[in-house]
């Protein structure tokens, strides 16, 4: 059966009972609006005139990617005007966008996490993307990859976006990231030091370069960027309760998770580690790397393939040593988990159905086999389509060598790029339900305040707990 067109549907409607559409029953928009965009002349969406803003949390150099694939995206469609924003980081983006929910100021589209779009499907305010995917005219078939078609994304990614209590497509991927564990190559050649496939190793590891490098003045061997993937993942790979999508869902205050407090505090306290929360000033353990095997450096942290330039220790004559890159350490070797996060897109209901069409065209536009390779390359996240990984500048990134001598972060990238190809098979997410990101944040505060003896383990699983629950 021929699938119908929502603008071929929605037009003779708006033809025949003009009322209905002028009480917004498909977002703000009027009659007037859809026939701005005359799909029955001649159904060519490039005439389509909107105007789509786009809330995200990129950076300035994100930011100047996005406006060169803007103009080239208005070379097709002129009459789309992309108004986009940062929003400071994500949780800061979310927390602007439950506050502009009911006061009816959100935007046409916008990055997104599972659980925060769990929290805006809560209030309605999302809106289904399926039927956009599907449309006649501006969608894609499943098996349309020519194209660009669904069969396209990788599948994991694509499949994220259905992980909802409603039925249907509520986020749409856009980049993807992970955790790596980047490393001081020069350092660990000098040594004959390599990183393990265990934690039991790493910790031993940490164990030898805090006897090796004693004379340096608080070296730390080992960061982590993020203290809630710490606790996520080690819940994940040692099978501790942490939440559930149905019930009850926050799990986390349990014996075993506690148990697991105990132990990363007892590696802290040796100096083995550390973490954002427990760093002067909740740096990133990444500032600590970069400095090398000096005063207040580290060897080695774990840190999103997102910020992969944060490790950039810089290059040529003033290079202090080459970065590698590696798989994290999992509990079971044969069992590892690896965390999976990165940017989605979702669409908000307020807007008219010509604003969607305009959004669903430009999302289709930058996630395209070449813009979401260079989006990749740009930034060390994961390309979301399997056609970007065989495109010329993606081959040729991963065939970059290593030149330690060069002041050409693209080779950094190459190295995060041939590493997290072998991981996608370890990746894994947390249930989304209303109030999952409230857990995130929740646990990610205990080790820090048990760390810096703020807070006894129970006060600080109590603490968390009440933040969720109450």
């Amino acid at each position: 059966m021929e699938k119908k067109s929502l603008i071929k549907t929605i037009l003779p409607l708006a033809v025949l009972f003009p009322s209905i559409l002028s009480l917004g029953a498909c977002g703000n928009g009027t009659e007037s609006e859809y026939r701005a965009y005359d799909i029955e002349k001649d159904g060519d969406p490039t005439s389509l005139n909107a105007k789509v803003t786009f809330w995200h949390t990129m950076s300035q150099q994100g930011q100047h990617m996005l406006d060169d694939q803007i103009e080239a995206f208005n070379k097709i469609y002129p009459n789309i005007r992309i108004e986009h924003s940062a929003q400071g980081d994500y949780d800061g983006l979310r927390d602007k966008l439950v506050k502009a929910i009911p006061a009816g100021t959100t935007p046409t589209m916008a990055f997104c996490y599972p659980d925060h779009v769990a929290e805006y499907l809560s209030s309605g305010a999302s809106e289904e993307m399926g039927q956009y995917s599907t449309d006649s005219v501006i969608g894609f078939d499943k098996d349309e990859t020519e194209t660009g078609g669904i069969s396209d994304f990788i599948d994991e990614f694509w499949q994220e976006g259905q992980v909802y209590a409603e039925k249907g497509i509520y986020s749409l991927p856009y980049a993807k990231s992970t955790e790596v564990i980047y490393y001081n190559k020069t350092e660990f050649d000098k040594k004959g030091y390599t990183i393990p496939k265990t934690w039991d190793g790493l910790w031993n590891l940490c164990r030898q370069i805090k006897k090796d490098y004693s004379s340096v003045e608080n070296l730390v061997p080992l960061g982590i960027n993020s203290d809630a993937n710490m606790y996520i993942t080690f819940s994940e790979q040692m099978n501790i309760p942490f939440t559930s999508a149905t019930g009850d869902h926050y799990l986390f205050d349990n014996d075993q998770a506690k148990a697991l407090i105990k132990k990363l505090k007892d590696y802290y306290d040796e100096g083995l580690f550390v973490t954002e929360g427990t760093s002067e000033n909740n740096n990133y353990t990444s500032n600590r790397f970069v400095k090398g095997a000096s005063k207040n450096g580290s060897l080695m942290f774990i840190g999103s393939t997102g910020g992969t330039s944060y490790a950039w220790p810089g290059g040529g004559p003033s290079k202090a040593f080459e970065v590698a890159v590696a798989v994290p350490p999992s509990v079971d070797e044969n069992k590892p988990a690896v965390i999976t996060q990165g940017p989605s897109i979702t669409f908000f209901k307020r807007s008219s159905l010509k604003e969607k069409y305009a959004a669903w065209l430009f999302y289709k536009w930058i996630t395209n086999t070449d813009n979401s390779a260079e989006y990749a390359l740009l930034t060390g996240y994961e390309p979301v389509r399997n056609s970007s990984y065989e495109t010329d500048a993606y081959k040729d990134m991963l065939a970059t060598p290593v030149d330690p001598d060069s002041d050409d972060k693209t080779m950094l990238f190459a190295a995060v790029a041939k590493t997290t190809v072998t991981m996608k098979k370890s990746y894994f997410s947390s249930p989304v339900f209303v109030g999952s990101s409230k857990a995130r944040e929740a646990v990610g505060e205990i080790f820090p305040a048990v760390a810096l003896n703020e807070k006894t383990i129970d006060e600080a699983f109590d603490e968390a707990l009440k933040r969720c629950v109450f």
